[in-house]
Order: structure tokens, then C-alpha cells, then sequence
């Protein structure tokens, strides 16, 4: 199954030996009659945070809910499920396979919120000079960045065709803290299930008034080149 995971990441989103991407979504929530100021994330408001793997398909393949919206993406992982398998080797077969000449376990990709491991890819950050420019990567790095971005967008997108699925993830929740990551959970379950059946994400989907508010911004833009 791995095997075929890393086959067809590859086949999808052009990056090898790879079985999933990690991110992380927030879900809106009412304000919580306890620890309020727990659930506040960077953005400002207040969520439930869920940390998701999406494979190369666009199926969520790991999910962990329930977590409050400020807590670190990285202490999630490193006290998740997936961490402790894939650091104890469980994100490949029983024997390793082959990459670059080398045995190598699968990898996942992660932003750069989450710590680089030998199972765990990120892209290469930017550089700057001492006077705080930035200065360019080397070529084989930003190469490398360019394929990982690409992978890592597809996994955003799937998140975006969830959410227009189900667009209980995309307004303020009024369920009970209990709840949500519960619904999360059957979210990402019925998703994956359009997805296998071919279910194609509609366009009627989106809001009704999102295509008169993208036409504002084309007016805008073409106004600038005059």
C-alpha cells in the first residue's frame, strides 16, 4: 500500500518516494466556556486546529483533530500518532526501498512550521546577507523548493475542496468542543469518498457572489495597467 502511495504521489504531483503531505486546518468555534484565550489562533479568532496527511490523490490519509487553535502545528505532530510511526520506520515496507542508489523510508512533506526528519521534508528557507537581503538559493535548492511547493499546493487545494463540500468547516461552528472534532473526522471520511467515486467538486460549490467579487478585483487590476 505505501508502495503504492509513493506511486502515485509521484504520478500526480511529480515528487518520488513521497506517501503524503501534512497540514493543518482551522475550524471556527463560539467562544468556549473555559480556556478561551487557548483557542485563539495567529489568525486572531477562535478555532479547533486539525493536522491532516493528504495523499497524492487528494484522500486525508491521517487525521488528528481537536486540538486548540493556538497550539504549535509542530507540537501536534510530535505528539501525534504519525510521528511515532513514521520514527519508528512505519512509513515503509518491511524492507526499504531504494532511492538515489540508497535505502531510504518514504518520506512526507511538511511546511515549515514542523522540523526537518530524515522522514519529513521541507523546503530549503530563504537566504539573506548580512546587510538583510535576500541572496538566491543555489539551483539544485531551488529546483528541489519548486517541486515541493507544487506537491504542497495540491494538498491545499484539497483542503479547499473539502471545505466547499462541507461548508460546516467553513463558518463559525456552534457545536460543543465535543463535537467538532468529531464532524471533522466524518468530514474527511465522506470527502474521501466523492473522491474515489469520482464525485468531480462542482462549481455551484462556491459561494454565488464570489465570481462578482473576483470580477471587482480583475477591474481593479486592469485599471493599474492603464
Amino acid at each position: 500500500e505505501l508502495e503504492e502511495s509513493a506511486q502515485l504521489f509521484h504520478s500526480y504531483l511529480g515528487f518520488p518516494h513521497c506517501v503524503a503531505a501534512i497540514t493543518t486546518l482551522h475550524t471556527a468555534i463560539i467562544t468556549p466556556s473555559s480556556n478561551a484565550s487557548d483557542y485563539a489562533n495567529p489568525a486572531g479568532w477562535l478555532s479547533v486546529l486539525s493536522q491532516v496527511a493528504i495523499s497524492g490523490q487528494g484522500y486525508f490519509w491521517d487525521v488528528c483533530a481537536s486540538f486548540p487553535g493556538g497550539t504549535d502545528p509542530a507540537e501536534i505532530l510530535q505528539n501525534s500518532a504519525l510521528w511515532a510511526t513514521a520514527a519508528e520506520g512505519g512509513l515503509s515496507p518491511a524492507q526499504t526501498p531504494i532511492f538515489m542508489g540508497k535505502p531510504l523510508r518514504y518520506v512526507l512533506l511538511g511546511e515549515a512550521c514542523y522540523p526537518l526528519q530524515s522522514w519529513l521534508m521541507k523546503a530549503y528557507p530563504e537566504q539573506k546577507s548580512r546587510r538583510g537581503c535576500r541572496t538566491a538559493l543555489p539551483e539544485p535548492q531551488q529546483l528541489f523548493n519548486r517541486h515541493f511547493s507544487r506537491a504542497l499546493r495540491a494538498s491545499e487545494e484539497a483542503l479547499l475542496r473539502l471545505r466547499a463540500r462541507w461548508q460546516c468547516l467553513s463558518k463559525r461552528n456552534d457545536c460543543g468542543l465535543d463535537v467538532v472534532p468529531t464532524m471533522m473526522l466524518a468530514c474527511c471520511i465522506l470527502h474521501n469518498m466523492c473522491e474515489s467515486h469520482r464525485d468531480a467538486f462542482k462549481a455551484d460549490m462556491d459561494q454565488s457572489d464570489a465570481e462578482e467579487v473576483r470580477g471587482l478585483f480583475c477591474d481593479y487590476f486592469q485599471q493599474q495597467r492603464t
